[in-house]
């Protein structure tokens, strides 16, 4: 049930439109009448969403104007259990979410859809939100930003939900949260997600999702230092796998390093945790050193984890040499046939 926590409208001219502060419960989809507003430049009806996470990377359909910002009295943390686009209910990783910090200030970027495509928008965007075991991990709520020259408007966004089981708020160290995202994954396979996957491609990282939204916000002038620094240390603990000499280790960061190729992460730090590390790093293993390793520790759905059967250092080296003949025969095509496409977009 929405509740209103301030009276009046959102926008700096009395334009009409929801109220500063309110909120709706953990996972309810507000009305698409309730978040209707009057842009205060256009003077088109129409919605505002404002994106602090993987949205800032990849604009939600429906929408037609974008424009970086950032709200004040909010903090943008790794807040949140994910066990599905990030994670597993075995070994979850980390999702963002904002949590009330006065005089914090969170840089993101809103998006506007008009009336005619709005309902589009919030569709996509709840979707994404509210995947099927974390549905109450987010609370929608207004909020006020900007979209330059004085403007003000009302737009909702997903706060961190502290009555959700998943919830972790601050009571993980940083360290902590950034060795839980250099280590997970999980599978996307939402609309939103496989437009920015490349064909074939199955998983997807926590360090991923981390890099990418620090790494399009540094882009767009707008940087988080918190983010950059979480980014850099999440990246410090994927090396100390790679370089742990525990092959159970090793293998992961492979798998984790395959799903990253033509990735953000990897285009920024493949000389530190890219798949040519990790072989060279198993490649140094004391040879027959290496103890079983349990067929489904990594395991995930589809061909990634399918067969996660290493148990000594030549496997390790073997399983990653299979993964990298698999990704170079998606490369190839038989004679006549057209190359296999690539998804459009990306990180």
């Amino acid at each position: 049930m929405a509740k209103d926590l301030a009276p009046g409208g959102g926008g700096d001219n009395g334009t009409d439109g929801p109220a500063i502060g309110r909120s709706w419960a953990g996972g309810e989809k507000p009305d698409l009448n309730d978040l209707m507003t009057t842009h205060p430049v256009t003077g088109e009806r129409g919605i505002f969403i404002f994106a602090y996470g993987s949205l800032c990377a990849n604009p939600p359909p429906g929408q037609t104007n974008r424009y970086e910002t950032a709200i004040t009295g909010f903090r943008r943390d790794f807040a949140v259990q994910d066990i599905f686009y990030r994670g597993t209910e075995e070994k979850p990783g980390l999702t963002l979410g904002l949590d009330v910090s006065e005089g914090t200030v969170v840089p993101g970027a809103v998006y506007f859809a008009p009336e005619s495509s709005a309902d589009k928008m919030l569709d996509e965007v709840h979707r994404q939100e509210t995947p099927k075991g974390m549905e109450d991990i987010y609370r929608p709520q207004i909020v006020e930003t900007n979209i330059g020259r004085g403007k003000s408007v009302p737009a909702m966004a997903y706060m961190a939900n502290p009555e959700s089981a998943l919830y972790v708020g601050q009571s993980l160290s940083k360290d902590e949260k950034a060795a839980q995202i250099a280590s997970s994954y999980g599978i996307p396979n939402n609309d939103y997600a496989k437009r920015t996957r490349p064909e074939g491609r199955i998983g997807k990282t926590d360090l991923e999702y981390l890099a990418m939204t620090s790494i399009n916000l540094e882009d767009a002038q707008n940087g988080d230092a918190y983010l950059s620094s979480l980014t850099e240390l999440a990246v410090q603990k994927r090396e100390e796998m790679i370089n742990s000499g525990d092959p159970k280790q090793v293998q992961l960061a492979g798998l984790l390093a395959e799903m990253e190729q033509d990735t953000a992460v990897e285009k920024a730090f493949k000389d530190r945790i890219g798949v040519d590390v990790v072989v060279e790093a198993a490649s140094k293993m004391r040879p027959g050193a290496a103890p079983k390793i349990d067929p489904g520790a990594a395991a995930n759905e589809g061909d990634y984890g399918a067969d996660q059967h290493v148990v000594s250092t030549e496997g390790v080296l073997a399983w990653l040499a299979e993964q990298r003949a698999k990704k170079a025969d998606l490369g190839k095509a038989a004679p006549g046939d057209e190359p296999p496409r690539r998804a459009v977009g990306g990180p």
